[in-house]
């Protein structure tokens, strides 16, 4: 996903608050699945109602959407679109949309652990190779 380039301001600053545009709405509304994952739950409702941008070696978000009648959520997202990456870095419930963007580490949806692996309590050592015997030669 990319938002036009009229949205940002200048690379490593974050560009003004602003409504997203009809494109730009179709384009946030992209990243439910990702947000719903970290959320832990479905949304019926998922409007972008207010973001702004930040050119990286990528693009951050901050995103308000609307996900029920008097309900929003604010959403930081990472994304990378060459390398078909998009990350949830921030993730804040239960918001009203004059609430700030305000984030905490606890807030980010973490990937998972990394399976840790046991080592064997004994180690057998290796065996010799085999030996093999090129086959000779036969001249004529």
């Amino acid at each position: 996903m990319s938002v036009p380039a009229s949205s940002h301001s200048n690379a490593g600053g974050w560009s003004e608050p602003k409504a997203p545009s009809p494109t730009e709405t179709e384009q946030l509304k992209g990243f439910k699945d990702v947000v719903e994952t970290c959320a832990g739950r479905k949304f019926d409702t998922f409007e972008p109602a207010l973001f702004i941008a930040q050119v990286v070696a990528g693009m951050n978000y901050d995103i308000k959407y609307k996900v029920g009648d008097e309900e929003y959520i604010h959403v930081q997202i990472y994304n990378v679109p060459w390398l078909n990456q998009t990350e949830v870095t921030g993730f804040v419930d239960g918001q009203s949309l004059q609430s700030p963007f305000e984030w905490s580490v606890d807030g980010a949806c973490a990937p998972e652990p990394p399976t840790q692996v046991t080592a064997p309590t004994q180690m057998t050592p290796p065996t010799a190779p085999t030996q093999v015997t090129p086959p000779t030669a036969q001249h004529p």
